[in-house]
């Protein structure tokens, strides 16, 4: 029966990815990953997002959404119903549950000075955590109702204020939520601070307007946070409308130190000496990193005052997302790494040396090297995944990276120096590195013991004992660190295995658990972007599938029995990034699965991919974007929506 109900609402308040992404399958398996639309994800949730009417996302789409939930009924007025018809009250009694041993993208990363068990890391949508034995365990300290996006946290560093703590808000590449697209990138809400240690924080009224839905304040992006080590002074680097910012009272009030008039730089970093020396450089534009009337390197001994541009006659032409680090043992040393561009080549990246000589380091008070060449194919992913940290005690050690993470014992002035220490196994091996995780974000050294690091990825947290050591080795550090960034859940609809659940991660694969205990482990099961799964026969029955329609039948039994059960073709048939699949309640062999305009049927699961039919009659012109299969009532009847806004 053909319903043709137009799509009033969209349901979730979210805004566009436009990264390159590479899609991999993880650990050994080989499922022949076919190559795919490097912003798939991009296209994915604007085509989820978009309005069928307008092509575009509803600048007001917060509003709309938070309107329409005004509507609703409250729990008061269900109850008063529900007695009303002599039934008891519903009760709602939420519990967490995990997954416990499974962190997501961690951006912001930082040791206590004070105290070296205390480790603070902040989840690009999982709010700030705080850990009291050097990582073993983690509790929340962000409030419940605050935005849970971490980018940046910084300690005041001065002696008898370092229990003054900042983090920033809105990541601006790469957000599960989505980045760029014209008007409606995944916002932060201003900058947060604490002054007990990072136990609570509370929201500078001066960097927020309360109104993270829409572009309207520099706060909205922050990229990077410093607290100048000899007077507090605070400095911020933000994105999307790069600026370098400056508060001299603690968050209160702020001064614009380097900003461009022509174009919006994409991002700008910041960095600063023992002696109060700071070091910035900004970007040039987002798309293609054409340069502003102020992109460049620059250096202030006054507190942001007066700058000196000295960036070099021969720097690089073009430079979107921008890092700097100092070498600790030599502050004289200043490190840059930067990505071309998210359009115009966008598997170049930069590094450059600087060393400070005399006066004020332009011309000859400064030397550059272009160690570029010396770079191994690190991979940002258009500047998505990028991290630079000089050892503190040795000023060639260098640790970098992108989807992969390096190590340098020469400060790369050599070709082929480099190790790989994280993420992939190898170059040429899609398995992952042994406790470690691609898509590099964030790095902290110990500071009594520098040989230590802590890495922040994709995947959570990571932590080696020796940086240096020819042979890298991780632990996880993922316990508690409830960070991960789900696409889709499945349950037992049965009531069978009541404490089953199943879920696709971002980037981070499918996991499943079987107990009520929130300190459960769970069990990954699966590859690559974990995303849609199905529960059948009482449990016994697993379906999984993760980006571009890759999918297979899991025994939760054995723990074996991958079969594959992908369409034909895949990924030519129009699969979305996460593209959805529904087994049918009343019939656990039959499964429906997204084509493009058509669904296709399987006929039979435990048979595999044979049992594929395209129902033809399902193409109504327009993309089908969901679907849902009946369980009582009639059972088993299909019903899909289209881009266009129709439901059939």
């Amino acid at each position: 029966m053909r319903k043709n109900i137009l799509v009033k609402g969209l349901a979730l308040p979210l805004a566009i990815i436009l990264i390159f992404i590479l899609f991999f399958e993880r650990k050994d398996i080989n499922l022949n990953q076919p190559k795919t639309n490097p912003i798939a994800r991009a296209e994915y949730e604007f085509m989820r997002t978009k309005s069928p009417f307008s092509g575009e996302i509803p600048e007001d789409i917060r509003q709309k959404e938070l309107a329409f939930a005004r509507t609703l009924p409250t729990r008061k007025e269900i109850n008063e119903k529900m007695l009303y018809r002599g039934q008891p009250k519903i009760t709602l009694n939420w519990k967490s549950r995990g997954p416990y041993n499974q962190g997501g993208r961690t951006r912001a990363l930082a040791f206590d000075l004070d105290d070296e068990n205390i480790i603070l890391a902040g989840g690009a949508s999982g709010g700030m955590w705080r850990s009291t034995d050097a990582g073993n365990s983690w509790s929340l300290t962000t409030k419940v109702e605050d935005l849970q996006s971490v980018t940046t946290v910084a300690q005041d560093p001065r002696a008898g204020e370092r229990s003054t703590w900042y983090y920033g808000s809105g990541e601006y590449d790469g957000a599960s939520a989505g980045v760029f697209w014209k008007n409606n990138p995944y916002k932060g809400d201003g900058i947060f601070k604490s002054t007990d240690g990072g136990l609570n924080w509370t929201l500078l009224a001066s960097t927020s307007t309360a109104s993270p839905h829409i572009w309207n304040n520099d706060f909205n992006h922050i990229h990077r946070l410093k607290v100048s080590p000899t007077n507090g002074y605070l400095y911020v680097a933000t994105a999307r409308t790069g600026k370098l910012k400056l508060s001299k009272d603690g968050g209160s009030t702020w001064s614009d130190l380097l900003k461009a008039t022509d174009d919006d730089p994409a991002y700008v970093d910041v960095d600063i000496t023992s002696d109060g020396t700071v070091y910035a450089i900004v970007g040039g534009d987002w798309a293609n990193g054409t340069l502003t009337n102020k992109s460049g390197v620059f250096r202030s001994t006054d507190d942001g005052t007066t700058w000196t541009d000295i960036t070099p006659a021969n720097f690089s032409a073009n430079y979107g997302r921008v890092l700097i680090d100092i070498s600790e043992s030599n502050e004289k040393v200043v490190y840059f790494l930067m990505n071309k561009a998210y359009f115009e080549a966008p598997g170049i990246t930069y590094l450059w040396k600087y060393t400070y000589v005399s006066g004020d380091g332009s011309g000859a008070g400064g030397t550059w090297e272009d160690r570029s060449s010396n770079l191994p194919t690190i991979n940002s992913q258009r500047g998505y995944c990028m991290v630079l940290a000089v050892k503190p005690d040795n000023e060639n050690h260098v640790v970098f990276g992108g989807s992969n993470l390096w190590f340098s014992n020469d400060g790369l002035s050599t070709n082929g120096s480099s190790r790989l220490i994280g993420g992939y196994e190898s170059l040429n091996s899609f398995g992952q590195y042994i406790n470690h995780h691609p898509d590099q974000h964030s790095a902290t050294f110990l500071p009594s013991d520098p040989k230590v690091m802590i890495s922040g990825h994709d995947g959570g947290v990571s932590r080696t004992e020796d940086i240096t050591a020819n042979q890298v080795n991780w632990s996880i550090f993922n316990q508690g660190y409830i960070t991960s960034q789900f696409y889709h859940l499945s349950i037992d609809a049965s009531g069978t295995e009541k404490d089953m659940i199943v879920g696709g991660l971002q980037d981070n694969s499918t996991f499943k658990v079987n107990s009520a205990n929130s300190s459960a482990i769970w069990e990954d099961i699966g590859s690559g972007d974990g995303a849609y799964s199905a529960i059948g026969n009482n449990g016994k029955v697993i379906v999984i599938s993760w980006q571009m329609g890759g999918m297979w039948i899991w025994n939760p039994d054995t723990h074996v029995g991958r079969i594959p059960i992908y369409l034909p073709n895949r990924p030519n048939n129009g699969e979305q990034f996460i593209n959805p699949l529904a087994m049918d309640p009343s019939n656990y062999k039959i499964m429906y699965v997204l084509g493009g305009n058509f669904i296709w049927r399987n006929n039979d699961i435990t048979v595999g991919a044979s049992e594929y039919q395209q129902l033809t009659a399902t193409n109504m012109g327009s993309q089908i974007t969901n679907f849902g299969v009946s369980t009582t009532n009639p059972s088993s009847l299909l019903y899909y929506g289209t881009s266009s806004g129709n439901v059939y």
